[in-house]
Order: structure tokens, then sequence, then C-alpha cells
């Protein structure tokens, strides 16, 4: 039986890490959309006008079910502007709708929180609440699909289920026997959902840990209670690679946009761009990053320092570096899940590892692949 550090490091992917760009991008009417809910002035009405039209629309009850993830956001930056338009009305109500059930949502969360903060669990606020505490949206009302998330350390996976089966939380799913080793979701009484996480990216990135997030993390507020967030830059990259990554209803094509214009626009100064350039090598998540970051810099006008874009551009790195930088990522990844601080001996020990599954898996292909000559 493999050991979890050689779980954590079999998860690592040799190949690309870039996303199909045609399943990832919005097209060209939900960049119109993108437009009226983050663009300042008449540009953003001109942008809703323009969208209406593209789509064929005469009145509010013709739009599509997508849509209505950015509409509660149009509808804040227009009354923000002071712009009247015929559909304000409804998107009022649309706005009314999503802040009355992300309310909700943010009781039953603030109740779990709150136990797991008296039983001193380390844990960080993800997702949509997060960008909520970190005043990246006005309010609960503008950004749809606030679904609680929480990052735990796989250590007290095991205290934070006693914690939610006291409060009648249940377990969507039979957790696996490994704690820690695989997202899960919670049910509370009321139907609300909880996504508990323990890794910071998504697979096949390296299994990154609470530690690494709360290093730089920031105090906010939330409810009653102060609580930790990721810091400006942790949510840019699980912006633009993380949720780009979940497509799900296909929402992701542009809901990802709307959540990094958001953080660009009002948290682009909190950036660590240095830190964010070293990490995202380290982990692999630079071609994503970089593709995410060119798109909202080209596209959306986004304040992405040009720098950091043309550095990014020249960046060829040879296929041995390439490998070697991955080795290492796998290597540091594996040590943060273990708990132990990486070494230059332990690091000599993963390639020796690395180097035995790769020969194992050659031997066995080449096994496979050897005809059988007849007796």
């Amino acid at each position: 039986m493999r050991t979890l550090e050689q779980e954590v490091a079999l998860t690592r992917s040799n190949g690309d890490f870039r996303i199909d760009p045609a399943t990832s991008w919005p097209d060209a009417t939900q960049e119109l959309l993108l437009r009226a809910a983050l663009q300042e002035g008449r540009l953003a009405h001109e942008a809703f006008a323009a969208w209406k039209q593209a789509n064929g629309f005469s009145e509010y009850a013709d739009i599509d079910f997508l849509s209505t993830y950015l509409l509660p956001c149009v509808y804040g930056n227009l009354t923000r502007l002071g712009i009247a338009d015929a559909w304000l009305s409804q998107l009022a109500g649309l706005h009314r709708y999503h802040w009355t059930r992300n309310a909700s949502r943010k009781r039953e969360m603030l109740d779990v929180v709150e136990r797991l903060h008296a039983a001193q669990l380390k844990f960080v606020i993800w997702g949509g609440f997060a960008l909520l505490a970190g005043q990246y949206f006005n309010d609960l009302g503008e950004r749809p699909l606030l679904d609680a998330e929480l990052l735990l350390a796989p250590s007290d996976a095991m205290r934070a289920r006693q914690v939610f089966a006291s409060v009648g939380w249940c377990a969507t799913a039979v957790p696996p026997p490994i704690a820690g080793w695989r997202s899960e979701s919670w049910r509370g009484p009321n139907d609300q959902s909880i996504q508990v996480h323990f890794r910071w990216l998504p697979k096949p990135f390296p299994v990154v840990g609470i530690d690494r997030v709360l290093r730089h993390a920031m105090l906010a507020d939330f409810g009653t209670v102060k609580l930790h967030i990721p810091d400006a830059a942790d949510l840019l990259t699980q912006a633009c690679v993380g949720s780009r990554r979940f497509q799900g209803d296909k929402s992701g094509q542009f809901t990802w946009v709307a959540d990094a214009m958001c953080i660009l626009q009002r948290g682009g100064s909190d950036v660590d761009w240095d830190r964010l350039w070293l990490e995202s090598g380290l982990f692999g998540t630079r071609p994503t990053l970089c593709d995410s970051l060119e798109y909202l810099r080209t596209v959306m006008e986004a304040p992405v320092p040009d720098t950091w874009l043309a550095k990014a551009r020249q960046e060829t790195a040879p296929p041995a570096q390439k490998m070697a930088g991955r080795r290492l990522s796998g290597y540091v990844a594996a040590e943060q899940a273990a708990g132990r601080t990486p070494s230059a001996s332990g690091l000599l020990r993963y390639v020796a590892w690395r180097a035995s599954v790769e020969l194992r898996k050659a031997t066995h292909l080449g096994a496979k692949r050897t005809p059988v000559r007849p007796g």
C-alpha cells in the first residue's frame, strides 16, 4: 500500500497544464455582459444594451438561465453609476432573491464556523464568501452561487466531522478512509451545504495545504467573528486557475472572469506579483495563470502589470528544466502534506523514488508489448 505522501506525489501530472481555450473563454455575448457588470460610466450601459440586442432579448422574461449569474452584478453596477434602464425593477428582484438566499447560507455557515473556531481548528474561508469578506463585492446579492467553502488541515478532518455532526450536518457521501484526502460535502438541517477542501489547488496541480495559505492569509470580518481568508494573490490564483477549471453548467466560462476582475479592480495593489511569479512556477500553475491574465489584460483591460505578462511571454524553459521543476514541486508538495520541512537529502530520496517508479512503469509496459513466441 502506498503512503499518503506517495499518493500525493502521484497526483502530479507530467503533461501540459493548459486548458482548452474553446471551453474556458467567455463568448462574445458573455463578454458584453461582463462589461456591463464591470465597466465604468456609459460604457457599462452601452454594453448592456448591446448584450440585449445581440441575444435578441426584447424583455426580461427572454433571458437565459446562465445570464442570471451575472445580472445581479450588472444591477449593482448600473445603480451605483446612477444609470436608468427599463429592466432595473426586474433586476432588483433578482438581486433581492440572491441576497435572501445567500444571507440564509451565510447564517448556516456562520453557525458552523463559530463552532470550528471554538474548537480551535485551523481553517480558511474559501470561495465566494471569501470574496465577500474581503469586500471584493458590495453585498450578498451581487454574487450568486455563494456556496459555503472551507479549507482545512487534513489532521483536523476527524475533529471537523465531529463538529458538523454535533449540529446536525450529514456528509452527502461516505467520507474517505484517509481523512482529508478528498474534498467533502456536508448538508445541514435546512438543506444548506458546505464544501470542505483539504488542498488549495485543483488536480493535477500539487497538493498545497492550509499552512501555505495561512502564511499569507488576511483577517476579515465574517458576521460576528474575524476569520482568515486568502490574500489577494491566492484569491487571484484560485479564480484564474481553480475556478476556471470547473465548468459544471458552463457558468465557469465567465464567472471566474468576474471574480478575477473584481479582485484586480479593488485589490490589485495588494497582489504580491513577485510571489505570484515564483509560486506559479513552483506549483506548475504558470501556463494557466498566464493565459488567464493575458485574457483579462487584453480583452477586459484588467490592471495586470505589462512587465509581468512580458516576462511570462518570454519564458521558454527547456524540457529538461521543466521536468526538474515539476519534480521539485512534487517533492515540496509531498513534504508539506506530510508535515515535514523540505531538505536536500529528502529531495534526493524523492528523486530516487520517482526514478524507481518510472523504471517499474517502463519495465511493466515493455513486458506487455513483448510478443510471446510460440514454443
